[in-house]
């Protein structure tokens, strides 16, 4: 009881007013994408739906923190709600050895937007070990709990509050309160992809080296209902050996690294400038819709996987390795179809691995050996192209297969020179 009591009394000192937070002391919600649902048998039991982490940095060691919180849906009406039961461990994972004894839980939650709860928990006095030390890094503490996440589309936050007079606070051993730095989480709620509705970027084998284009990616859609735009937001990142390639440029405005296929979806939407810089990691954002004069633009539903626009690549870096090019959010936007009511549906995405292989690999082992020689051989001499058609036999891009790009392939497998092009 007595131990209850000191941390009920620092729990009310916190109250005071106080300064500016230092720079070294703050609390960090997790951001995170969900897509809608909930935890069967939540009302009776810990587990949860939806976990958010909180992060710590703090300058001193620490007693005791005290965290007023506000949840709000910011769009679409999108909500998550608190787990059961509604008691501190309840709605409450520790992550730590730290800040596990509650003093107090107050919590005027009614399981709608707006909402407010107050969370505050401490050391336990009669074990020192339990005092948290300085964190330099940002590092987990709690992680709060979520049964349901409501099927409403959108975002919802967990943002600082003032409950009972009270701010998010650290206490020092001095004791000393001191002012926090917030940063919010932000929820973005995502339906399931029906999985019908799909983007399917191409994955291949390329080689290195420059072109107009060096190498092309096709996009493939399949979608159940007929569709004004498709919005695609994506993540360029090498995988292994530093491999690369360059959108073809100016890269701005998209359509200048993109080709359209079909007469559907073929109008861009310029939204310049975005992120691009052409070194990994890096996003790019491509969004194209119909013609409003011209309603046979509009993309009809496909239940085969169908090519309908393009990207094209001015440039590949490095001899050999992979790099990914994946779904992400770009300013905000993800991937997404838009469809004739006008409404936004998630997708499937299936993500493109490219590889790229040495120029004269043709047997695609990775390597440059005699049997690369035979491979060429058979194609200079009309017995088939080699790699299944993977590769052009042209080595010193005079735009014919010749005894002169065996001799080339020749001088790379046994004296190691490079190719002229």
């Amino acid at each position: 009881m007595k131990r209850l009591l000191a941390l009920a009394l620092l729990l009310v000192a916190s109250a005071g007013a106080f300064g500016q937070a230092r720079p070294g002391d703050s609390i960090i919600f997790e951001s995170k994408t969900v897509a809608p649902g909930f935890y069967p048998g939540s009302t009776s039991d810990t587990a949860a739906y939806l976990y958010v982490k909180m992060y710590l940095t703090s300058q001193d060691s620490l007693t005791f923190l005290t965290l007023p919180l506000k949840e709000v849906s910011t769009s679409g009406g999108a909500y998550g709600v608190l787990g059961y039961p509604r008691t501190f461990f309840g709605i409450l994972s520790p992550l730590s050895n730290y800040f596990r004894n509650p003093p107090a839980f107050t919590l005027w939650y009614d399981n709608s937007s707006p909402d407010t709860l107050l969370l505050a928990a401490g050391f336990d006095p009669a074990d020192p070990s339990t005092i948290a030390p300085p964190f330099n890094v940002r590092t987990p503490i709690w992680e709060i709990k979520f049964d349901s996440v409501r099927p409403n589309a959108g975002t919802f936050e967990l943002d600082s509050a003032t409950v009972m007079g009270l701010k998010p606070t650290f206490t020092n051993t001095g004791p000393q309160d001191l002012p926090v730095n917030f940063v919010k989480g932000i929820i973005t709620v995502r339906p399931q992809a029906d999985p019908r509705d799909s983007v399917i970027l191409e994955s291949k084998v390329v080689l290195p080296g420059v072109g107009d284009p060096a190498f092309t990616m096709k996009v493939y859609i399949t979608n159940k209902d007929s569709l004004t735009f498709l919005t695609l937001a994506l993540k360029e990142s090498t995988l292994t050996n530093g491999a690369y390639a360059q959108l073809s440029g100016p890269w701005c405005p998209p359509r200048n690294f993109m080709r359209f296929l079909t007469n559907t979806l073929n109008k861009t939407i310029d939204v310049c400038p975005f992120p691009y810089e052409g070194e990994s990691p890096d996003k790019f954002l491509i969004s194209g819709g119909f013609d409003p004069a011209d309603p046979t633009t509009i993309e009809p539903p496909n239940v085969t996987r169908k090519a309908i626009w393009e990207i094209t690549f001015d440039s590949v870096f490095l001899d050999s390795g992979t790099f990914e090019i994946d779904s992400t959010h770009v300013q905000n936007l993800p991937t997404t179809f838009t469809t004739t009511e006008p409404r936004e549906l998630p997708v499937n995405f299936v993500k493109s691995v490219i590889t790229v292989r040495p120029k004269g690999d043709f047997n695609l082992d990775g390597s440059l050996s005699g049997a690369d020689v035979v491979e060429l051989l058979n194609c200079v001499f009309d017995m088939g192209m080699p790699g299944g058609g993977a590769y052009p036999c042209d080595l010193n891009c005079d735009n014919k297969r010749s005894p002169a790009d065996v001799i080339l392939e020749l001088m790379a497998v046994f004296m190691g020179r490079g190719f002229p092009c």
